[in-house]
């Protein structure tokens, strides 16, 4: 009888503990937290929208100030959206050679980097934010962020929230 009041007991207090996807989770390491990103991430997040008379771009961001968070959400969908138009890639290799001498032994290093980037020059006008979920994570907000950019000027989309022409 013990164990099976002790079993119960334990089940309540597991199913009460909060889990990744829950609006009050506070991760513990780094898998938690991508896990709950994850599970919190609104479908039209995790697959964008595709159309032939528009282009979608979608972003998050965190902060602890709620209004920044949309911005930089706001920022990276249009880098995204900028990347998607016209994105140019930048690349560079630079390498290093050292020799030195060690009493009579000669010492040889060498290394090689790599970087490329993502270079995108221009505007990004009449797009239209689309979706917008802001989900506080502790002490933390995270804003999930759909644009859109219609291809054609003609092209009205009534399910916008937003409407910018910067």
């Amino acid at each position: 009888m013990k164990n099976i009041i002790l079993v119960i007991i334990s089940s309540f207090l597991v199913s009460c503990a909060t889990v990744p996807g829950d609006s009050d989770f506070i991760p513990e390491n780094r898998h938690q937290a991508i896990e709950h990103i994850i599970k919190i991430s609104p479908d039209w997040f995790k697959k964008p929208l595709t159309s032939e008379s528009a282009i979608y771009a979608t972003a998050t961001a965190v902060s602890k100030d709620y209004q920044m968070s949309i911005k930089k959400a706001t920022l990276y969908a249009k880098v995204e959206l900028a990347d998607k138009i016209s994105g140019n890639i930048l690349a560079e290799d630079t390498t290093m050679s050292m020799e030195k001498y060690v009493g009579e032994k000669l010492t040889t290093a060498s290394e090689i980097e790599s970087n490329a980037r993502n270079v995108v020059n221009m505007e990004i006008q009449d797009y239209k934010v689309s979706e917008v979920l802001t989900i506080p994570e502790g002490n933390l907000y995270r804003t999930f962020i759909l644009i859109k950019k219609p291809l054609d000027k003609a092209v009205d989309d009534s399910t916008s929230i937003y409407d910018y022409e910067e």
